[in-house]
Parts: C-alpha cells; structure tokens; sequence
C-alpha cells in the first residue's frame, strides 16, 4: 500500500515503542536504512529487523550495498545477517553509490565538485558506478508489488548492471564508470 491514501504511522529507530504500529500487519517491508554505521547497525538495524521478523514480516526487501554479502565490515553485511536469520524471505538490492549523493546540499560531495571539481571517495585505485535512486525506487516498488518472484534474491544495481532492464526501468543511471584517483587529502576520486 503507497499513495496519499496509505496510513501513515510515527517510525523512530531509537524507540522500539514506536515499532510494533509501523510493523502490525506489514508482510513485505522495504528498508532503506539512514546512513548505516557499525553502531546504528547493531543499536537500530538489527533490532528493528529482528523485531519485524517476530512480528510475522514474510519477506523483506533491503537496499543494501555491493560486498555487503562478503565484508563483515560493511555495516549492512549485518543487517542481511540478521534478515536471513528471521527464516523470512527477502530481496536485497544491493546498489552502487547514488547519483544523488553529489547534490552539494545533501553531501559533502557536491561541496567537493564546487570546491574542487571533483568528489573524493576513500576507495583507494578502484572503479565506480553510480546509480539514480528513482531507478532503485522504481525497482524496489516491483520486488514489493511481486515479493515471490524475488525470493531469497539479490541485484546489484549500478550503471553497468542488467537488473534495471530486468524490471523495465526507465533507467536514468549514467552509464559512465570512474576510476577512481587520489585527492589532495589522500582520499580518492573520480
């Protein structure tokens, strides 16, 4: 259910009070975590998830990240853990860095382009992608209006990937891959 005629409920990660409202009934739930870190993982994310596991959730469909299936140190590596480990289903959407994370009003990023006509991302020699998060939007939307033709699935979704074909986005993703390179700070960009 989305729309204006979807309820709306108060959610606040630091309060499991305001859990079970945003949890009763749902069978399929999208998350889309704020800006993960180690601790909001393990004080937030998993809690939240394994709340919603004992709540009766069926099938969770999760924007995560690449190497979030390998690296324990990606904070959302433990976040999928703890979804499999409630037995329900789930769809991970694993995107690449978004597009819009270069808006210089909602990221350092687009400081650094006006600065300095670049971004500088800590990722060392290694090769990016981005995407549009309308694209992941309109992905995530299908998995949810579908959930059993997603099962237990994982996408990487980037400028380079088939998964948005797949769906019939629109795919407004650039399909540009930057190298990336050291900044002046030691950092990279691309």
């Amino acid at each position: 259910m989305y729309g204006a005629d979807a309820p709306a409920v108060r959610l606040d990660y630091d309060d499991p009070s305001t859990w079970p409202s945003v949890l009763d009934g749902a069978t399929t739930l999208f998350l889309l975590f704020p800006l993960p870190s180690p601790r909001r993982a393990k004080r937030q994310m998993v809690p939240f998830v394994e709340a919603a596991g004992r709540a009766g959730v069926k099938h969770f469909v999760y924007t995560t990240v690449p190497g979030a299936d390998t690296s324990k140190k990606i904070p959302h590596y433990h976040v999928e853990r703890a979804i499999e480990a409630t037995g329900a289903g789930h769809t991970f959407l694993r995107a690449s860095y978004f597009m819009q994370n270069l808006v210089r009003a909602l990221s350092t990023h687009g400081v650094d382009i006006a600065t300095n006509d670049q971004p500088y991302i800590p990722a060392k020699d290694s090769v990016t992608t981005s995407v549009d998060s309308r694209d992941v939007g309109e992905v995530a939307l299908k998995v949810t209006d579908d959930p059993g033709a997603h099962l237990n699935a994982s996408y990487t979704l980037d400028s380079s990937a088939a998964a948005p074909e797949t769906f019939g986005s629109s795919r407004r993703t650039t399909r540009g891959v930057g190298r990336l390179r050291p900044g002046p700070d030691g950092s990279s960009s691309c």
